[in-house]
């Protein structure tokens, strides 16, 4: 419900100016701006409780305590065109986004001992187990963004501003692989694998605010740095090796204008 309520506010940010023109009828001003984005993302994920990992499952190690830790990362590009209010200090931009997002599991068992137990079968009243170093999920995006931005601070030719945007996106691929610490194990690495695979969508949606500011130079061009938050995916069926809680990151851009 906060999702949906985020982007509802930041449309009425959008339209409230507009409801003063009938009163004093002012001058609508539109400049285009052909952006080129770049940027970092910051996932908060935790590994799914139905992934089969066990830590501690050799009698060798009877008291040892083991870990398993996920880091996550994600990284994009966007080609995208806004269309800018200066008077009322509101810009609408879409355009196509590429983004991908990576997955790396590690554990130990003990100290020193650096791979982790991962239950890929059982035969009879016997569970199958592999000694596994790493386990990796990489995933492939194509998004529409559609974003609101308003800018209602400047100073030295500096903005300020905030954005809400929905980016409906397609999976173009999903891969997941693992290394195991023996390496006879490779024989058996699709059957392990398989035992990971859980399924994700093929169709997804980001939503996502921001706050940033803009330098305005001499040309008309406009660099700008922002800061993503209150930012998740629709629907969680995103990973198969992760949950996921949402996510934050950082973006670059720099604006050609399209027409002066």
């Amino acid at each position: 419900m906060r999702k949906i309520s985020f982007i509802w506010v930041m449309i009425l940010i959008w339209l409230s100016p507009f409801s003063l023109q009938a009163q004093d009828q002012p001058v609508k001003v539109w400049s285009g701006l052909l952006q080129v984005e770049g940027g970092i993302f910051f996932p908060r994920n935790s590994i799914r409780e139905d992934i089969p990992i066990r830590q501690t499952v050799s009698h060798a190690y009877p008291g040892a305590q083991g870990h398993v830790t996920a880091t996550n990362m994600g990284l994009h590009a966007a080609l995208k065109w806004e269309g800018y209010n200066q008077q009322r200090k509101v810009g609408f931009a879409t355009g196509i986004r590429y983004s991908t997002f990576i997955t790396d599991i590690t554990g130990s068992v003990a100290y020193n001992i650096n791979y982790f137990y991962l239950r890929y079968g059982v035969e009879g009243a016997d569970a199958r187990f592999a000694r596994v170093t790493n386990i990796s999920e990489e995933s492939h995006f194509l998004g529409l963004p559609l974003e609101i931005r308003y800018a209602p601070l400047e100073k030295n030719r500096v903005h300020y501003y905030i954005k809400g945007g929905i980016e409906p996106i397609y999976r173009l691929m999903h891969r997941n692989n693992i290394h195991f610490h023996n390496q006879e194990m490779n024989a058996h690495k699709e059957t392990v694998v398989e035992a990971i695979n859980n399924p994700v969508d093929a169709f997804n949606a980001k939503i996502y605010g921001a706050f940033g500011l803009s330098l305005h130079l001499e040309n008309g061009g406009q660099i700008a740095g922002e800061v993503l938050f209150a930012s998740s995916f629709l629907r969680n069926e995103v990973f198969s090796l992760t949950q996921s809680e949402g996510f934050s990151g950082i973006r670059l851009s720099y604006s050609i204008p399209f027409k002066k």
